[in-house]
């Protein structure tokens, strides 16, 4: 029986070492050399490369995120087919208020999820004139631009209780747009400075980069008189016998009170500061101008 152990012991010992010699002229056969390569490929694309993402694998979930990335050109496809108030992020990698604003951007988006739709569209590193300042906050509703916020603070909670109230807002029911379009004729456009009982900043504009500019700079305006002026925007192309593009943008704006009009062209810096320095002196001079109850 020992005997018999003993031999069945040397015998597979024997085999066992055969085997193991015979394993390197194996290893380079075609077959075994092909398999080689797929595996050390398999190996080498599993490995993480420096500045890439580790890829997520089978049994690992990926991190779920309640503000949508997209380009410019989709967040406006969006805005206009969303049946929800939208709100849109814009910011940049290189911002740092952009990266304090965006935590709570996000759980603000888990928040309201199914309510409001939160897309956020990085300006790249070489923002257009029209994307600045940033962190920009725009709120939408029915396609509307109704609110416009450019605060970011380094407290989390602090940046969301800035922003939850218009969120709020926004929920309890329909809002009045920052700036109107003004869709009529030029008499239609005169009757109604008629019976205005409040500033009226009319923006004569067509798509073009500078009217872009100029609509920034009235965007933020139209946040800061929120309630006290009225603002407009005339596209000349939908009335023939406005011949302005020459001239455009163009900002009018009409003092209730005196009837009168001061009329500036342009979108550099210049302009843009007449603009606001106009307003300044309308309420310097009129003092006592009140909130806008009705559109």
């Amino acid at each position: 029986m020992h005997e018999n152990s003993r031999i069945v012991k040397q015998t597979l010992g024997g085999v066992l070492a055969f085997i193991f010699a015979l394993t390197p002229v194996f290893s380079q056969t075609p077959a075994n050399q092909q398999m080689n390569k797929v595996r050390g490929h398999f190996d080498q694309t599993n490995q993480q490369q420096p500045g890439k993402k580790s890829p997520v694998r089978l049994g690992q979930a990926k991190k779920r995120t309640y503000a949508k990335e997209v380009s410019k050109t989709k967040a406006q496809e969006l805005i206009a087919k969303s049946r929800v108030p939208v709100v849109v992020d814009y910011w940049a990698t290189w911002c740092g208020p952009c990266q304090a604003l965006s935590p709570a951007v996000e759980e603000l988006a888990r928040e309201y999820r199914g309510k409001i739709l939160f897309l956020k569209v990085n300006v790249g590193d070489d923002p257009l004139p029209e994307d600045v300042p940033i962190p920009k906050l725009l709120f939408y509703q029915h396609g509307k631009l109704v609110r416009r916020q450019t605060d970011a603070y380094a407290e989390l909670e602090k940046n969301k209780a800035n922003i939850k109230p218009i969120l709020d807002e926004m929920l309890e029911g329909p809002m009045f747009a920052l700036r109107e379009d003004f869709h009529g004729s030029q008499e239609d456009l005169f009757n109604t400075l008629a019976l205005t009982d409040k500033p009226v900043v009319m923006e004569f504009w067509a798509p073009c980069p500078p009217c872009r500019i100029m609509e920034n700079k009235l965007d933020a305006l139209a946040e800061d008189y929120r309630g006290m002026v009225r603002f407009y925007r005339y596209n000349v192309n939908e009335n023939p016998r406005t011949d302005l593009a020459p001239m455009l943008p163009l900002v009018s704006i009409y003092n209730h009170q005196t009837r009168k009009f001061e009329v500036i062209v342009g979108s550099h810096k210049a302009a843009m500061d007449a603009v606001e320095r106009a307003l300044e002196s309308l309420f310097q001079t009129s003092g006592n101008l009140q909130n806008i109850d009705a559109p």
